[in-house]
């Protein structure tokens, strides 16, 4: 039987791919250059060398096992000059999220993402009142209703924690743009976000709306994932390419895929 998601992302691409020829055809004015650099934030550095700012995803078969985990990451990092991320993946409830929570407070993090439920904005509160850190959360809220839930009442703190909306999942680039905004009307920065989904795309809209950064997973999601085949990632920056929109020509493999989709 054919998977049933298999037209719904077909259809994806080639409306991406649309789009793309619509806007290097366009005679609109040209919008302002974005930023020539974005900060990324890269998981699964054994594939890649440790980079500056890397993040390490614990396992979540029990919070003494990540404790060991974060315990080995320490040492194999101190005195260097790198900054660590922790995601758990929503691996917890309310007791495991508050006690890993204390033991990583030790390691100054750059933020501790997705500790719980990510819909458990209660739980997301209490933990905002007992870990002074940065808390991340968001590739697993799809609509500007929940975001604007967890801002109302996850107890995140603006200019201080972290939001991580997948935009490709969360109905693009238009529907993302009117969650910046809401997001304003309640104090938010732009620099707190960072998009979820280490793809071509997500580099894009970090770039293009000035935003904190991006993630990269070296690796994962096969075609689909990763940046420009000339793209390098130094000392956590990555340089933007100087192609149109969002650049998915860089992509040799992807872009021959969205082309015999579309028929061209």
């Amino acid at each position: 039987m054919e998977h049933p998601h298999r037209w719904f992302h077909i259809g994806l691409l080639i409306a991406s791919f649309a789009l793309l020829e619509a806007c290097r055809n366009t005679t609109a004015a040209p919008v302002p250059a974005p930023p020539p650099q974005v900060s990324v934030i890269t998981l699964m550095p054994e594939r890649v060398g440790l980079t500056s700012q890397w993040i390490a995803t614990l396992d979540g078969y029990g919070v003494e096992d990540d404790i060991a985990c974060m315990r080995a990451i320490g040492r194999a990092i101190e005195g260097k000059p790198i900054t660590l991320m922790v995601d758990t993946n929503h691996a917890y409830g309310r007791a495991e999220a508050l006690k890993l929570g204390r033991a990583l407070e030790a390691y100054d993090l750059r933020w501790y993402e997705e500790p719980c439920d990510p819909l458990d904005f209660a739980l997301f509160a209490e933990l905002a009142k007992s870990y002074a850190p940065p808390l991340a959360t968001g590739e697993n809220l799809y609509s500007t209703q929940d975001v604007e839930n967890l801002v109302r009442f996850g107890g995140f703190r603006p200019g201080h924690d972290v939001i991580q909306i997948d935009p490709p999942q969360a109905y693009g680039i238009g529907q993302y743009a009117k969650t910046l905004d809401m997001l304003a009307g309640h104090g938010w920065p732009r620099s707190a976000m960072f998009p979820h989904g280490g793809n071509q795309m997500s580099l894009a809209i970090a770039a293009g709306f000035g935003l904190g950064g991006a993630e990269s997973y070296p690796g994962v999601f096969g075609d689909f994932g990763g940046f420009a085949d000339d793209a390098r990632i130094e000392a956590g920056m990555i340089s933007l390419p100087d192609r149109p929109g969002i650049g998915f020509e860089g992509q040799q493999r992807l872009f021959r895929i969205m082309r015999e989709l579309a028929g061209i």
